[in-house]
């Protein structure tokens, strides 16, 4: 009640009551114990459309929220602010980049390398992924508790990273025009995608 009730305008209206919580020092906090059971997109389609929307939600999140800079009280929401931005800034680099770097490898054209845009993962990208698999087996060592089977996926995860951060950049190439270009005030409307229930008319 204090923050004026969810915004109508705001895609992802859960993040952005979040952000009006957390400016008038509400304290939001990660519950690690906290059990959820969702439905989730089951068709490439779906969870296409889910990021999109997601991620214009963000973008939608930076523009509403942009007067945390002008609040010395609300230091706490710099960090993220900065991380969500950067988060953008890189998926663009990331889908410039590598377009790029198609381009000139299609062409033949040599590039000076300290200008040279790469997609694929040198030793540093080695490190990271050792890191990413180490973070992968300790969630999944610390949720074994609630479905012992999870271990047995571990072989795959290393997939989810590469997979994610692709469909993510380019979700948020698709959503920042909309984000941008969206009146305050419109009401935010969409349809949820699929996700795996079939409903059935009963006569």
């Amino acid at each position: 009640m204090s923050v004026g009730l969810w915004s109508t305008d705001m895609v992802t209206e859960d993040i952005d009551v979040t952000w009006k919580l957390e400016k008038k020092f509400w304290a939001v906090h990660y519950e690690l114990n906290a059990i959820a059971w969702i439905l989730v997109p089951e068709t490439l389609g779906g969870y296409w459309k889910q990021r999109v929307r997601w991620a214009q939600g963000g973008i939608e999140v930076l523009r509403r929220h942009a007067s945390v800079w002008r609040d010395r009280r609300t230091v706490r929401l710099w960090p993220l602010y900065i991380d969500y931005f950067f988060s953008v800034l890189w998926a663009f680099t990331f889908v410039v980049q590598t377009v790029g770097w198609v381009i000139l490898v299609s062409l033949n054209v040599e590039v000076p390398e300290p200008f040279r845009a790469n997609p694929f993962p040198f030793w540093n990208g080695s490190i990271a992924a050792l890191v990413c698999l180490i973070q992968f087996a300790v969630s999944l060592y610390i949720d074994r508790r609630y479905d012992s089977s999870l271990p047995r996926y571990y072989f795959w995860v290393i997939w989810y990273p590469i997979f994610y951060w692709i469909f993510s950049s380019m979700a948020c190439i698709r959503a920042t025009p909309k984000a941008m270009t969206k009146k305050a005030g419109t009401l935010a409307v969409w349809t949820s995608p699929d996700r795996g229930l079939r409903t059935t008319a009963i006569k």
